[in-house]
Formats: structure tokens, C-alpha cells, sequence
């Protein structure tokens, strides 16, 4: 059936959308993915790049001036080699990113085609940016950024590895974040989010299209959002004749073991094709058990929840008629910064906590996602990665055509 989707398209673009779902090379390609997870036990990123506890300094941590800094500590191709290793191990076929690589050549990139592995390449935009961008300068911030996309996508190109980029994440759930910068205590004023939004969506519109000019084989863009958001909001500017030149959109949705009407909702708002760019479930259970006050672990239940969801999401890709073009698990494996936040020695400690949703113990438990378990290896930033039953079960399931 799929088959049948993309037998009249001629265009000879590397990776298309064609009836909402991706098309590599004329072949239909399903999202069998992962999301990144490259830091390493005491590292933890910033807008800036990464950083790590070091309690030798007076602030407890360490970043790398800014000309130094890459997307992970000490050896980057040791922890992408790990991490493209066993996305690969999964029966994976995409690594998602959530920021700019910076290493060049990319050892991303070059290991991602070792292992057969496509990427959606991630490009953050700070949450704190007034998006009307007001005052004499307000226009020359907004040209920056256009100016940094479009050159870091031609950057991008120019890497001898290209072909193992899939698409371009432009930005990641900012629309939970409207104002959140205007009502800080230093900031404190008066926010409009519509106006916020329009700005963002104008914004995004605009990079996309000037990345795109002049390039003969663009990589399809896609805006993530938190949940359907401002999806198909003209007010917000986020509606398709408002976006012409953003490709589909992804979309971060942890509502429990089952999806419920989102593809249905998704469906009345766009007519462009959508991949869930996360979804999945946390290993810890916080209910207290006659072992533990503070509850454990409970691989089952996580398994269960990713093997329903992802059999949603395939179901969807298959049905006539579908919206999506498939999806990656949050996330690969644990982190240990995502709790008591960046700027404590939290990063050495794996905590329990997150935010509420709809699971059994009705939390999210931020560092607990991964389909592996995080441990401290023999050495520093080497650590050791131990599958969980979730993810021998996801394995069983991308391993199906």
C-alpha cells in the first residue's frame, strides 16, 4: 500500500514528504527511531554546549569557553560511536538530536552512516526570546538567527557524511514557553503570547525558507512541538498558508499507554505529515512499596507502554489515509542532570522526580526514560549503557518490516 503511495512521484529529492509520510531515495521510509541521550554521567547541556561537575572549581561545574565547547565531553566520537552502536543494536533506523553538532567533520554523521543510521538533525532555540523582537535591534537578533540556521545548514551539506541526515528539527516545544521570559523578576512586563507565537512561527518559516534557497536537494524541515499546540492556529501564524515552507511538523506527546484521539485531532489542523518525536515511559515507579518508600523500578509496565504506543504509531503509518510518518522513543537511555537541574552536583546522582502525566504513579520520571540504564563505567564520560526489557522489546518490534 505504501508502495503504491509514491509510485507517481518523479522528484529526484533525497528525502521527501509524499502523502505524510518520508520518502528516502524513492523508497518509503517508516521513523523506526530513538532520541538523543549522549551525555554522560556529570555532563549536561546548556544553550551554549555542554558542561560537567568539577568540584576542583569554585562553582562545583566547568564549560569550555565558547570556542571550545562541543556537543559532549572528552572523546565525542567514543560516546557517538556508543550511541549509534546500539541505536543500530535496536533495529533502529534514526537517531534524533536536540541541538546544534559542532565537531567537524561531524563524527555524528560519519558514524551515523557506519551503522546505517539517519538523523534528524536538532537546531534549539532558546525558550527566552522576545519573538516580536521590538527596539532598534530587535530586527538585526532576528536576521542572527535566520543568518546562523541557514549557515549551519550549509555547513551541514558540506559534510562528506550529508547523506545521513534525514531532516531538520527546528526547534523543540517552544510553544510552552511563550512569555516565559517576560515574567521573570528582572524582566516583568506585559506579554501578548498570540503576538509571541507569530513572531516564533514567522520566525521558523522565514529560516526554513532561506535555508532551503538555492539548494537542489533540501532535507524536509520540521517545527516540534509540545503536544498539538498552536498546530493549525492562524491567529498563531502556525496554520499551513502561514507555514509554506515548513515540510511537517513533530510532535512530543506522553499522554499514558495509548495516544487516544491525537492522530484524529492532528489530522482536522494540517495537511502536513507529522512524527512523533517523543513518546515512551519511565522505568520508576514512585508509589511506595513494602520494600521502598520511595517506590523502584518496573520494567514491565515501561515495556508495555512503548510496545502500545509504537504499535499505534506504525497502525496510523500503515492506515490509508494516516498522518504520520512514525516516530522515536524518549529516549535511548537515562540522563542524570534532567531533576535537580544543571547547575548542581545532581548530575552525579541518578534521581527520581519529574513532572506529572498520565502514568500509573502519575509522575514523569525525567531521568528514568531511557530503554537503557546509565551506570558509571571504568572511566570518566565512559559509561556503561544496560538494556532494559523495554528495549529488547522495541527491538523485537522495529525488527518487523
Amino acid at each position: 500500500m505504501i508502495a503504491l503511495l509514491i509510485a507517481d512521484s518523479a522528484s529526484a529529492l533525497t528525502v521527501q514528504f509524499v502523502n505524510k509520510r518520508l520518502v528516502v531515495n524513492n523508497q518509503p521510509f517508516l521513523v523506526k527511531g530513538v532520541d538523543e541521550s549522549i551525555y554522560p554521567i556529570s555532563a549536561f547541556p546548556t544553550e551554549f554546549g555542554a558542561c560537567w561537575h568539577d568540584p576542583a572549581q569554585p562553582s562545583g561545574f566547568y564549560c569550555p569557553p565558547p570556542s571550545a565547547r562541543i556537543e559532549s565531553p572528552n572523546d565525542i566520537d567514543f560516546l557517538v560511536q556508543t550511541a549509534m552502536g546500539w541505536t543500530a543494536a535496536l533495529s533502529a533506523n534514526t537517531y534524533r538530536t536536540f541541538g546544534k553538532i559542532a565537531a567537524r567533520p561531524s563524527p555524528m554523521l560519519s558514524r551515523a552512516n557506519q551503522f546505517g543510521v539517519k538523523v534528524i538533525m536538532g537546531y534549539w532555540i532558546n525558550y527566552n526570546i522576545d519573538f516580536t523582537f521590538p527596539g532598534t535591534g530587535g530586527q538585526a537578533a532576528r536576521q542572527q538567527l535566520i543568518n546562523d540556521f541557514v549557515n549551519y545548514i550549509t555547513w551541514l551539506r558540506g559534510d562528506p557524511n550529508y547523506s545521513a541526515v534525514l531532516a531538520h528539527g527546528l526547534s523543540n516545544e517552544n510553544n510552552q514557553h511563550w512569555c516565559e521570559w517576560a515574567n521573570q523578576p528582572h524582566v516583568c512586563v506585559q506579554c501578548d503570547p498570540n503576538a509571541q507565537a507569530a513572531g516564533f512561527y514567522d520566525l521558523v518559516n522565514n529560516m526554513a525558507q532561506l535555508a532551503k534557497q538555492g539548494d537542489p536537494d533540501p532535507r524536509p524541515i520540521i517545527v516540534v512541538s509540545a503536544e498539538l499546540g498552536d498546530i493549525g492556529n492562524a491567529t498563531r501564524h502556525a496554520d499551513d498558508a502561514s507555514l509554506p515552507h515548513i515540510d511537517g511538523w513533530g510532535v512530543n506527546a506522553y499522554r499514558g499507554n495509548s495516544f487516544g484521539n491525537l492522530f484524529t485531532d492532528y489530522a482536522a489542523r494540517t495537511q502536513k505529515g507529522v512524527i512523533i518525536t517523543e513518546f515512551g515511559m519511565d522505568v520508576w515507579d514512585s508509589r511506595p512499596t513494602a520494600a521502598s518508600t520511595v517506590g523502584g523500578k518496573d520494567e514491565a509496565t515501561q515495556s508495555a507502554y512503548v510496545v502500545s504506543l509504537w504499535d499505534e504509531i506504525k497502525a496510523e503509518y500503515l492506515r490509508i489515509g494516516g498522518v504520520t510518518a512514525g516516530g522515536t522513543v524518549f529516549q535511548l537511555a537515562d540522563t542524570w542532570w534532567g531533576v535537580n537541574g544543571p547547575w548542581t552536583i545532581g548530575v552525579t546522582q541518578h534521581n527520581p522526580g519529574g513532572w506529572s502525566g498520565g502514568f500509573p504513579d502519575g509522575i514523569l520520571d525525567d531521568e528514568f526514560l531511557g530503554l537503557f540504564e546509565r551506570r558509571p563505567g571504568a572511566f570518566k564520560f565512559q559509561d556503561d549503557l544496560y538494556p532494559r526489557q523495554s528495549a529488547f522489546s522495541i527491538r523485537q518490534r522495529f525488527s518487523q518490516p
